[in-house]
């Protein structure tokens, strides 16, 4: 079947964001069906998808046209800006003809980026000009200027900017551009655009300018435009779409002009750009003239080997040998340059106090980085193989990790700025896409919806399942069908948006430093903080051939940071932590006890169950420890196998046989990738590098693995393994390839799980007050390591406006919280308020802490919070007098009559009152407390069920994540909120936020459950839920079954009661008190009276079933108040029979 003879010159994918719906692969399918020979691509003023179209593109045999539409202003920025815009910008398509065009639209984007004003990037005209060369201009569409002065009737301005652009461009590069005409003003205007293209003697051309591929997603684009401006859909007139035109349409709406069809294959033959995808560009290091790379990396590496085993080993000749054959293989693949940009900003990020982990990914497995100090891993020590890294035999090119602390990495990125220049080192755009919740939350405001609408259909995005590829929406108009089905339309519009690039944002960890200018290779934009960013995303560039380097932030490196900070011995502890014995006797009986909370990627229930199961005592147990706890492991049976070979001391299966005697190497999984490799070389005799190559195959599922397996074979059988033993072991690599862990990576979070287990053991205060300093902006994670203190016992201080500082500190009775901890007190206004105190002493009232803090960083909704927290509570007033002072003290402060006012207050708050301090209800201050923090301090609503819910529901909301889909469960908690939707039948569906010690959950209440249980769903009630675990989408939730409140479920579901009396105070009349008490609570639980008789305590009666009682709160009051608040004890198991 013949190609067809046209070519779309003009379109916008949805990378020209919220303007349009076309997703690409719809796009190249669907020319593909049309046998298109080329398309184009001209986003508006950006060139996200460009890498993505060009390989889709001709992987579908459609020759790809990189080209964008610009808008040019009539000045420079500066002038535009002074002279208020009054000139209009105007549109123009411009297309890469040759890889000279394709660099100059590189230039272009960039400048239009970089000097753009009013959210809107442009160009210059004069811009335009410098950069022209290998670019083909399209007069654009109905915004370009030649089009706008031809409606105007500015017949000379329109021939004037023509005869410019020919004069710059050449008659074989500028093109009048035709559209379909759907509206008289459009037929006026190809009629004039014609006629100005005869009377020059111009080529016109036929485009689209497509923005749907159905002209039926015409209202989806109508969305998108309000969603971009910010308004509602009523004030977006309908737009006149045509949708991506067929061949055959485009012919019939141009039969009267076919030479405008055909000048579209001239334009497509003159436009052939070959982005020579796939060669690296590497950075080049910084080297005096005449130096060479590979040998300043050799000598830096022997002299860095050296230093290295002057300290930890005396004989280096295996070293040496090692270090010698990974820098032949590092020349040979001319990757000097490649590690000595990392080793040398590694070295100053050192040099500055920034902390910098041990390694990431496979970065340990190489003696060369180990040398450099680029990682703190030593390979051959932790039997590490460089192939893991670099494989000769595998074109792909080496990824080093680097981990730093948090708040640091800006100081590593400025470096290699002011190194390397601000025009070769760029961040990496992230575009963030529309997901079903957030596309319906849009919706809702330029629809203008009600809240119900919102919560109806969010419910249903809740529900729905997931799915790819592109959902249909009806054809009716969208006013009508939102009058009659608000609910049902809004789910349709949000599957249709949903996976649509919405805006853009940085890459969390990703910078590109270029061989020269980056603007030679990719298109860039100015970030939030005036950086560069990448406008090809980490896989754009890695095609392009750009060097990816990723800085990740490590909360690990940073909470030890902080620790050493907090302890102020920085030096004698950091050289300690750096000879950490990797057996360190205190570190290890942290790891095998119950004080674990904090340590990195050993948090989480299912972690401290394994713990507690293997008991890790030495080094190799710990990096098995962490190879088992990966939730592959867990739901492979992997973890299952190790446990039972290590609990038994027999090995499930045997294997060829093995020097390794590390836990587990017999069972019927390997554990390590180095495991799988080394086992093909000793089963086959193969190379590292080909053993290597196998395994990589394996591991990632490839098919051709099956092509190796006779080679595999043979090759065992060669080295003296017979037929069926091969097979056996062939089957052990299938088995473990999908689930065995790295190495390396696990390497190098041992040793950070050791320096954490370290510094707790010995500093388990610091450790912690570290831990939440690192989280103070994240209330969520801040509760679950408030819960940690509790649970080991470490004190919790409140924050105090006379002794707290920015971040926690360590204290004699505990760990004081950080002024930054609450809510609305952010860095800079916790900073002030201690910078104030330290310069004139502790704050004494209210009105003194407004009038010593500049408003700018202390204002109302911070000193709210500081008051609900207890942080005032040293003024001497109740928080909730201090809380009704507030709204007269900041209006007093504002009209500047503080002073006066400042020092009548502190005359009455500095004399002792006899009155006493107005305060709040136990519970509304620790609600308040709660709302302020985050979390709860001075008390907790569950404190009174307390063992209740560690022994009903002992996991908890913590541990909800680390049970299987639809196992059963209990959760205990307070109902924080409460959302209510409809599920797809129309029947109320319930969602609430219950939160115990250890963080809050989402319960799912179903409509039948609701109706049996509604009297105890209401804010602030005090649950105990039992139902099965949902996962779905990366969310865990309980549906709940049954729901009682936590009061009743005390007195029904406990298994015993104890009351622990005195002989001398049971007899007589109290005896029959008890007795009477007992009889007026008839239940099923029985009692048992436990005797004090000196310092003994003796169980002498279980009282019989008569006595048989239902411990509810009257009771629990009744027999505290007569027989002493510690005489009653409930118990929820089964006791020992007296």
């Amino acid at each position: 079947m013949r190609q067809a003879d046209f070519v779309h010159l003009h379109l916008h994918s949805a990378y020209s964001l919220l303007q349009s719906t076309i997703r690409l692969p719809q796009l190249v399918n669907k020319a593909r069906e049309y046998r298109l020979p080329a398309l184009a691509v001209t986003d508006h003023g950006n060139l996200f998808g460009c890498i993505e179209f060009y390989e889709l593109a001709y992987s579908n045999g459609i020759k790809p046209i990189i080209g964008c539409e610009l808008i040019v202003a009539p000045t420079d920025a500066a002038e535009s800006e002074k002279a208020n815009s009054a000139e209009p910008a105007n549109h123009i398509v411009l297309l890469a003809r040759n890889r000279k065009g394709y660099q100059n639209l590189l230039q272009l984007v960039t400048k239009a980026h970089s000097q753009g004003w009013q959210q809107e990037p442009r160009i210059t005209s004069d811009q335009l000009h410098q950069h022209h060369q290998g670019l083909i201009i399209l007069s654009g569409c109905q915004r370009g200027e030649i089009p706008t002065r031809l409606l105007k009737e500015d017949q000379q301005g329109a021939e004037a900017k023509a005869v410019e652009y020919l004069e710059v461009f050449g008659r074989e590069f500028f093109f009048i551009e035709l559209q379909p005409a759907r509206t008289d003003v459009h037929r006026i205007l190809n009629e004039r655009l014609l006629s100005l293209a005869r009377q020059l003697n111009l080529q016109v051309v036929a485009t689209a300018n497509s923005h749907t591929i159905d002209p039926g997603e015409a209202e989806l684009v109508r969305i998108l435009t309000a969603i971009r401006l910010g308004t509602t859909v009523k004030e977006i007139p309908p737009p006149l779409e045509h949708g991506f035109l067929s061949p055959e349409e485009m012919k019939a709406e141009f039969a009267h002009l076919p030479e405008a069809i055909a000048t579209t294959m001239t334009i497509a033959e003159r436009c052939n750009v070959d982005l020579d995808l796939g060669k690296i560009h590497l950075p080049k290091f910084l080297l005096e003239k005449g130096q060479d790379a590979a040998a300043i990396l050799r000598q830096q590496a022997v002299e860095g080997l050296h230093a290295q085993l002057s300290t930890s080993r005396p004989d280096g000749g295996d070293y040496s040998k090692r270090l010698d054959a990974e820098l032949q293989t590092i020349e040979q693949l001319a990757l000097a340059d490649y590690f000595l940009v990392i080793a040398d900003f590694v070295r100053f990020a050192r040099e500055k106090g920034v902390p910098v982990g041990p390694g990431s990914g496979s970065a340990g497995s190489s003696l060369t980085a180990y040398a450099l100090g680029i990682t703190n891993i030593d390979p051959l020590r932790h039997d590490l193989l460089f192939e893991r890294l670099i494989n000769p035999l595998i074109p792909e090119f080496p990824d080093i990790d680097l981990g730093f602390g948090m708040e640091m990495r800006e100081e590593v990125h400025q470096y290699l700025r002011s190194k390397y220049g601000q025009d070769r080192v760029a961040q990496i755009v992230s575009l963030v896409t529309m997901q079903s919740r957030t596309a319906i939350r849009d919706l809702r405001k330029v629809l203008a919806l009600s809240r119900e609408d919102l919560e109806v259909a969010s419910g249903d995005a809740e529900q729905a399942p997931g799915g790819e590829g592109v959902r249909k929406v009806s054809a009716l108009p969208l006013e009508e069908e939102l009058s009659t089905a608000p609910q049902r339309k809004l789910q349709e519009l949000a599957a249709a948006l949903e996976g649509l690039p919405r805006q853009v944002s940085t890459h969390a960890t990703g910078v590109v430093i270029g061989d020269g200018p980056l603007v030679q290779r990719v298109p860039l934009y100015r970030g939030p903080k005036d950086e560069w960013v990448s406008q090809y995303d980490m896989r754009a560039l890695k095609r392009a051939g750009l060097v990816k380097f990723d800085f990740i932030a490590r909360k690990a490196l940073t909470v030890i940071r902080k620790v050493l900070d907090l302890i102020g011995d920085e030096s004698d502890l950091s050289a300690s932590l750096e000879d950490m014995s990797l057996n360190d006797e205190a570190a290890f009986q942290l790891l095998c006890g119950t004080q674990v909370g904090g340590i990195p990627y050993l948090e989480g229930a299912r972690a401290r169950d394994l713990l507690l199961k293997w008991q890790p005592r030495q080094w190799q147990d710990l990096i098995a420890l962490l190879a088992l706890v990966r939730p592959v492991a867990l739901e492979s049976g992997l973890t299952e196998s190790f446990l039972r070979t290590r609990q038994d001391g027999q090995p499930e299966e045997s294997l060829p046989p093995s020097r390794d005697k590390r836990p587990g190497a017999g069972t019927a999984f390997l554990l390590f990738d180095v495991d799988l490799t080394r086992l093909i070389v000793r089963t086959t005799g193969w190379s590292l590098e080909k053993a290597d190559e196998l395994c990589r195959i394996m591991m990632k599922g490839e098919e051709r693995a099956e092509d190796l397996r006779l080679e595999f074979i043979e090759s065992s059988e060669g080295k003296g393994c017979d037929r069926e033993q091969a097979e056996t072991t062939w089957s052990t690599l299938e088995r473990s390839a999908g689930v065995v862990a790295n190495r390396s990576k696990t390497v190098a979070q041992g040793l950070t799980v050791l320096q954490a287990a370290f510094l707790k053991a010995r500093f388990p205060e610091h450790y912690m007050a570290a831990l939440l300093s690192s989280e103070l902006r994240q209330h969520d994670l801040l509760a679950a390591h408030v819960e940690v203190c509790g649970r080991e016992n470490l004190r919790l201080l409140p924050p105090d406006i006379n002794g707290s500082g920015v971040e926690f500190t360590v204290e004699t009775e505990g760990i004081r919280l950080g002024l930054a901890a609450v809510r609305h007190v952010s860095r800079a206004a916790a900073a002030a308020i201690v910078q104030a105190r330290r310069e004139r002493g502790p704050f004494h009232s209210l009105f003194e802490l407004i009038s010593s803090v500049e408003r700018e960083h202390l204002g109302k909704r911070a000193l709210d919070g500081l008051i609900k927290a207890g942080a005032l509570d040293s003024f001497r007033c109740g928080r909730q007098q201090l809380h009704d002072m507030l709204p007269g003290a900041v209006e007093q402060a504002r009209r500047g009559q503080m002073a006066l006012f400042d020092r009548c207050d502190m005359e009455s708050q500095s004399v002792p009152s006899s009155s006493p301090a107005v305060e709040w209800d136990e519970a509304t201050k620790v609600s308040r407390e709660k709302e302020a923090l985050g979390f709860y301090l001075s008390g907790h609503p569950l404190s009174e069920f307390k063992a209740l819910v560690e022994e009903l529901a002992p996991g908890g909301t913590a541990g909800l994540g680390d049970l299987p889909g639809d196992s059963q469960s209990r959760l205990g908690g307070v109902v924080e909120e409460i959302r209510m939707v409809s599920s797809r039948k129309g029947e109320p569906l319930r969602f609430l936020r219950l939160e115990d010690f250890n963080g809050s959950a989402e319960v799912v209440v179903f409509a039948d459950v609701h109706a049996e249980y509604q009297r105890y769903i209401y804010q602030g009630a005090l649950l105990l839920v039992s139902g099965r675990i949902a996962k779905e989408s990366g969310q865990v939730r309980l549906v709940a079954d049954e729901i009682m409140l936590l009061e009743e479920a005390a007195a029904d579901m406990a298994s015993s009661v104890h009351l622990k009396l005195t002989v001398e105070g049971l007899s007589g009349e109290p005896l029959k008190e008890l007795k009477q008490l007992l009889k007026t609570h008839p239940g099923s639980c029985p009692v048992y009276l436990h005797f004090g008789v000196g310092q003994q305590t003796v169980v002498v009666q279980k009282l019989p079933t008569s006595f048989r009682i239902r411990p509810n709160k009257e009771l629990q009051v009744r027999l505290t108040k007569q027989f002493g608040k510690d005489c009653l004890e409930v118990r929820y198991e089964e006791p020992h029979a007296a």
